[in-house]
């Protein structure tokens, strides 16, 4: 009787086994790998956004010719950097006890140093002439013992004036303008610009001088002076 009853048990417990079955748990599904093509697609894409999004931009380009006017006194004026301004320098060097002073520095001009034409207006390479001087005898009527004169163009170029070797009035070597002695120093030099632009054109004349009389004295003289360049893009 217990063995029937312990038999029936199993079989149900079987019976209850059976009829019992278990869900099955979802799971997210895998996010899909993006082919290549696609990656292309997605980088061209971009390329394309970013290049729509680009401003214009072109380089500077010169002012044409047909905007270039001559220029007004006031814009020539104020054009360009001068090496040398207009003026002029006197100075004592060396004098003798009790020399009277109207011996000396006060013989030099008081310049300035002048330039033609004025502006100077041209072409680029074109062959200018232009004429330096001034009005007066550089140092007086005293002896000249030395001097030298400096154009500078303003282009990044100088150009000495016209001088030959010289031994000065302490005899040492040393240069003097051509022309000079007695007389006001007066040159013309040429220049080609090879720019289109707007210049100065300036220049220095220096001399030293010496008085030899109720004692003695000797003095240096300068003269500077400045005209400003217009040059144009044409051909000569």
């Amino acid at each position: 009787m217990r063995i029937r009853s312990l038999a029936s048990l199993l079989l149900l417990l079987a019976i209850c086994g059976s009829m019992y079955t278990q869900q099955p748990v979802s799971q997210p599904s895998p996010t899909p790998t993006p082919t290549p093509s696609s990656k292309a697609k997605s980088s061209t894409s971009a390329k394309s956004a970013t290049t729509a999004t680009k401003p214009y931009s072109q380089p500077l380009r010169a002012t044409p010719r047909w905007l270039r006017a001559e220029l007004s006194a006031a814009q020539i004026s104020a054009a360009g950097q001068c090496r040398y301004t207009d003026g002029y320098d006197a100075i004592d060097v060396g004098r003798g006890r009790g020399t009277d002073e109207a011996h000396c520095f006060l013989n030099c001009s008081h310049g300035p140093l002048k330039i033609a034409p004025s502006p100077v207006i041209g072409n680029i390479n074109q062959d200018l002439a232009i004429n330096f001087w001034i009005d007066d005898v550089l140092g007086g009527p005293n002896q000249v013992c030395a001097s030298n004169g400096t154009v500078d163009w303003g282009d990044g170029t100088s150009s000495p004036m016209p001088s030959a070797p010289w031994t000065d009035c302490d005899r040492r070597p040393s240069g003097m303008l051509h022309d000079t002695v007695g007389k006001p120093p007066n040159y013309t030099l040429h220049h080609t610009y090879v720019t289109a632009g707007e210049y100065c054109v300036s220049a220095r004349i220096w001399g030293n001088h010496k008085y030899h009389g109720a004692g003695s004295c000797s003095y240096d003289c300068t003269v500077t002076g400045s005209a400003q360049v217009v040059i144009h893009d044409v051909k000569p």
